[in-house]
């Protein structure tokens, strides 16, 4: 990728002192999922208006004080310190199991290194949506910024014309996306290879074809979640919390064990710029002009992603016997990929990236996509494109680093 870089000079230390509270998190969290089974039959399947939150969050709280801290959705530090963006999007079902380590390794570190999370929920309607606002948004010092629950989206009637990328609702109006269109779906079929083995996608019933819809999906709320920050950002909330610098993007089904990287050390990991004192920056979010780029990158136009599960082997079908049977499929494996189930970054390369399935979509991009990638290559293609460049600010330029995982 663009400005790959190493994996030191951003982690962040794990042997800073931790409170008591937080040490008994892990076991406050095991036992929640004992609770769940007393509280399933209060579930409910509808969505979450803004004016529901608070209401959800206080029929939970008191099972949930133990796991959550108990706070109240509304962040005190909003407008005093910067604000960094955290979405969340898909099926809330692994929440409780993950909670707790998405609170002492994302939210945690967040807070000591001076920021005001606010969080933004793209979510599937389940009988697990309302999780998202009654355990999020009870995590002190966090504030609840939107909250949408829809249904799963689905493909369009073939004889529905598809919307076209500049014709779509602006955010203000209708954060949600239009059904995804007919002609998407049947190229993700088409060209996806989002298992090795997992046949042909243009044949109906095999397992790469039902698996197309699967990351349309994962990619339409993607794109929502982003839709909601920008909205949210002209509400009274979101113009006292003022301009966002930062996006991070934990799945909700993934435990983490490292702490989220200093955001504020990433400056000099990205743009060089060692000699400064970064104590109590916020990183250095320049303009750029992607007509000039020489300049290099910036933490603006910089996504950061792990250097693990990146999705391709590159010596797959290496070697003499890969020289003598190799095959094409090795080929296909050999293509670059980047991890995509966790990221963070500056607000214009992280938009970019949530724009994906829009551009897919309703620009035709998704025409233009090579065959036989699987997700991560997808995303890693995405990346290289000379229009995802421009719009990320210089990016989404990929810095592979090591934790969080």
């Amino acid at each position: 990728m663009r400005g790959s870089r190493g994996a030191n000079g951003v982690g962040a230390s794990n042997a800073k002192p931790r409170s008591r509270a937080r040490r008994l998190c892990a076991l406050a969290c095991a036992l929640a999922v004992l609770v769940a089974v007393s509280l399933g039959s209060d579930r409910s399947a509808s969505p979450l208006s803004p004016s529901d939150r608070e209401d959800a969050s206080s029929s939970r709280a008191p099972n949930l004080d133990a796991v959550t801290g108990g706070g109240t959705g509304v962040s005190p530090a909003l407008g005093e310190k910067p604000a960094v963006a955290v979405y969340f999007t898909g099926q809330a079902r692994t929440l409780r199991r993950t909670l707790c380590s998405v609170r002492r390794h994302i939210f945690d570190p967040l807070m000591e290194q001076g920021f005001a999370p606010v969080v933004f929920v793209a979510g599937e309607r389940d009988a697990d949506a309302e999780e998202y606002a009654s355990l999020l948004g009870r995590i002190p010092g966090v504030e609840l910024g939107d909250v949408l629950i829809v249904d799963r989206p689905e493909a369009s009637p073939r004889n529905e014309e598809t919307v076209k990328y500049e014709d779509l609702p602006e955010p203000d109006d209708d954060a949600a996306l239009p059904a995804v269109p007919r002609a998407c779906v049947d190229a993700f079929r088409r060209k996806g290879r989002w298992f090795h083995a997992g046949g042909d996608g243009s044949d109906e019933g095999s397992k790469n074809a039902r698996y197309s819809e699967e990351v349309l999906s994962q990619l339409w709320y993607r794109s929502v979640v982003d839709r909601l920050r920008r909205r949210w950002e002209r509400t009274e909330r979101g113009k006292k919390a003022g301009a966002f610098r930062w996006i991070v993007v934990p799945r909700p089904d993934n435990v983490y064990v490292d702490d989220l990287p200093d955001l504020r050390a990433a400056r000099g990991h990205v743009q060089g710029d060692v000699e400064r004192d970064l104590a109590g920056d916020v990183g250095d979010f320049v303009s750029f002009d992607a007509s000039d780029a020489s300049k290099g990158p910036t933490v603006m136009g910089t996504v950061f992603v792990p250097t693990w599960g990146e999705g391709y082997d590159p010596h797959a079908g290496g070697g003499v016997w890969g020289y003598f049977f190799g095959s094409k499929t090795s080929a296909k494996k050999r293509r670059a990929g980047v991890n995509n189930r966790f990221s963070y970054g500056g607000v214009a390369a992280m938009s970019a990236y949530h724009d994906l399935y829009a551009r897919m979509c309703h620009d035709g991009l998704a025409q233009d996509m090579p065959a036989g990638v699987n997700f991560e290559q997808m995303v890693n293609w995405y990346f290289e494109l000379p229009a995802t460049f421009a719009a990320g600010g210089g990016g989404a330029r990929g810095a592979r680093v090591g934790p969080p995982h």
